[in-house]
């Protein structure tokens, strides 16, 4: 709220398991730049009531707060997990943790974004294909409505093979080569 934000919170009471999303838009240096300190905010908030910042989504984009959630021996237990069955890093490579043998890092919480390549493309083409740019993967177009005119090939074979999020995210990086 300090921010001026709009935001959306919502979960699974009957777990405590709550979900908070701000509408950050990325394409915007400024509002990507509160990332880092957003992301801080609401890591002391969790702990501040014995939480913890993992739920169903996302785990592997908050991995740096990893150790300062679960401690630096259970940390550890999970990187020689990791080295165990993915020695080589290249299941998730950056995600949760990485092998013990590797000095690789985590993918930090600021990046890398999306909206860094959304920003590659034109204003024009960010208005007129709306749709494939806001796609955030949450499945909303899966409602065959016939106003909706987002992902046509999955509506009408109705397969989840052809998934929308793909789609959006193919129709994203061609419109960032144009």
């Amino acid at each position: 709220e300090s921010y001026g934000l709009e935001y959306a919170m919502f979960g699974h009471v009957d777990v405590g398991c709550l979900h908070v999303r701000p509408a950050l838009d990325l394409k915007n240096p400024e509002e990507e730049s509160w990332i880092r300190e957003l992301s801080d905010k609401v890591v002391e908030l969790v702990k501040k009531y014995d939480g913890v910042m993992w739920g169903e989504h996302g785990r592997g984009f908050r991995s740096e707060y990893t150790a300062e959630f679960f401690g630096e021996e259970l940390h550890q237990d999970l990187r020689r997990i990791k080295e165990a069955f993915d020695p080589n890093n290249r299941l998730n490579p950056g995600k949760i943790v990485t092998p013990l043998s590797h000095d690789d890092k985590v993918v930090p919480i600021e990046g890398p974004l999306r909206g860094h390549k959304d920003r590659q493309i034109t204003p024009g083409l960010l208005k007129e294909y709306e749709s494939a740019i806001n796609c955030n993967g949450n499945g909303a177009c899966f409602d065959y409505s016939p106003e909706n005119v987002m992902c046509p090939s999955s509506r009408i074979t109705r397969d989840r093979l052809h998934s929308p999020q793909g789609r959006a995210g193919m129709m994203r990086e061609w419109l960032r080569l144009l």
